[in-house]
């Protein structure tokens, strides 16, 4: 039996603009803990495990998993630090949050990884600046339909299976 995932949000992640002392440069960082309550109570995903993924505007910029729960993981230091070094480099700041989630029990914590590596993957597709630093290679390919290409055209076979396949 195959177990179903929903796709939520996008939700905005807060950030907050911060002035220098001389109040001519700024600088951008994701709202700290207290900052962060309004989001988990308007997204009521916090408790939740699954996978996520950071975009900004449309072109995701980070994708991940949770092993306990959103609210535990997704802002984890390193993460922040990430994210943060992010909003002060981008042109536009429109950062938000895709939750991927199962209302399925027991233990989903091998397909949830399967479906990290799957979405790491498809995110540095879309976007070569991916932060992530794992996993953003697959661990398979056949050329001309998934992962690597080689140099040249894909051959027939392949170009007729990607067809069937709708690829």
């Amino acid at each position: 039996m195959s177990v179903s995932f929903d796709v939520y949000g996008p939700f905005k992640v807060p950030f907050d603009e911060i002035s220098a002392k001389n109040g001519k440069s700024k600088y951008f960082q994701v709202s700290s803990k207290d900052g962060l309550e309004n989001f988990w109570k308007d997204c009521e995903k916090g408790d939740e495990k699954g996978c996520y993924v950071f975009v900004n505007g449309s072109t995701p910029i980070y994708a991940g998993k949770t092993n306990v729960s959103f609210k535990k993981e997704i802002f984890t230091s390193h993460k922040r630090v990430l994210l943060n070094k992010f909003l002060n480099t981008a042109s536009k700041r429109k950062l938000m949050v895709f939750f991927i989630t199962s209302k399925e029990s027991g233990r989903l914590d091998e397909i949830i990884g399967e479906i990290e590596d799957y979405l790491i993957i498809q995110a540095k597709r879309a976007n070569e600046d991916l932060l992530n630093e794992k996993n953003t290679t697959p661990k398979w390919s056949i050329p001309g339909i998934y992962g690597a290409n080689k140099i040249g055209k894909p051959s027939m076979a392949a170009r007729l299976l990607k067809k069937s396949l709708k690829l």
